[in-house]
């Protein structure tokens, strides 16, 4: 737990980076998650449990050692191991996701890889703590966080920085491709069953959800430093009070603040919890 009246600074976090940065230096390594959105092929009711996801996949092994995980909102997640070659992931991942929709196609389950659930709003099928606390966090500043959480899906995609790359460039570079990027791969132009202005349904709804950890990191030419103060100033979505207990914080209050006063603000909010 952080300690009240402790000083962290953004060039402890930068410094902190740099002696971590790399410290192998071995390798650069490549990984991918792939989200997709399930459905009832031919059923009433585009939504799907996770508890039939589950029963559907049962002890499936993938040849590429992938992982399955799965969304609030019954999204089907697929993460790759981290790979040594872009073709080598791409190889594994294509054979791991043809077997994980073989396998919920003959359950009557298919995968929709689009940005947002274009038919309507989705349930929220996980109730752990952590979800729970979370959907209440963004529900403060309106539902698009909630949108997010049960009908979004993404591609993820992880990327070693090169050793040999200059930090500062790859910075600019990246916020330059950005909107390139986003445009290249909008593919959710519907809302709720109708087409709305936005080709990419899932950029607009976080482009209005909380701005200190959603909107674009600022670029001014130094990536750990930028970085650093972006991270620093993010609010802080949730505490954890007991081994499966989170309470989300609704106060205005920056990560950095909660390092410096975590002890009083800890305090301050479970009273506020229990009492309310």
């Amino acid at each position: 737990m952080a300690q009240a009246r402790r000083n962290l600074r953004t060039a402890d976090v930068v410094r902190y980076i740099e002696e971590h940065y790399f410290a192998d230096g071995s390798q650069m390594l490549t990984g991918v998650e792939l989200e997709w959105l399930p459905y009832l092929i031919g059923g009433p009711s585009p939504g799907v449990a996770i508890e039939v996801l589950q029963k559907a996949i049962g002890d499936l092994s993938f040849p590429n050692d992938s992982s399955i995980t799965f969304e609030p909102g019954a999204q089907v997640e697929l993460s790759s191991p981290p790979s040594v070659s872009v073709p080598h992931l791409l190889d594994g991942m294509s054979r791991d996701s043809k077997l994980l929709f073989d396998s919920l196609r003959t359950s009557g389950i298919g995968l929709l890889a689009m940005g947002l659930r274009p038919w309507g709003s989705g349930d929220r099928y996980s109730r752990s703590p952590r979800y729970e606390a979370m959907e209440s966090f963004f529900d403060a500043d309106g539902d698009a966080g909630r949108t997010m959480m049960r009908d979004t899906a993404a591609l993820h995609i992880n990327i070693d920085l090169p050793t040999h790359c200059d930090p500062d460039r790859c910075w600019r570079v990246i916020h330059a491709l950005a909107p390139v990027l986003a445009a290249a791969f909008a593919n959710s132009p519907f809302r709720n069953g109708a087409p709305h202005s936005y080709r990419s349904q899932r950029q607009a709804n976080w482009l209005v959800m909380d701005p200190t950890r959603c909107s674009a990191a600022f670029a001014t030419g130094s990536a750990l430093a930028d970085w650093a103060t972006y991270v620093l100033r993010s609010r802080v979505m949730l505490i954890r009070t007991g081994k499966s207990d989170f309470v989300p914080v609704l106060a205005d209050m920056s990560f950095e603040r909660w390092l410096v006063e975590g002890t009083s603000w800890d305090s301050q909010i479970w009273t506020i919890f229990v009492t309310t």
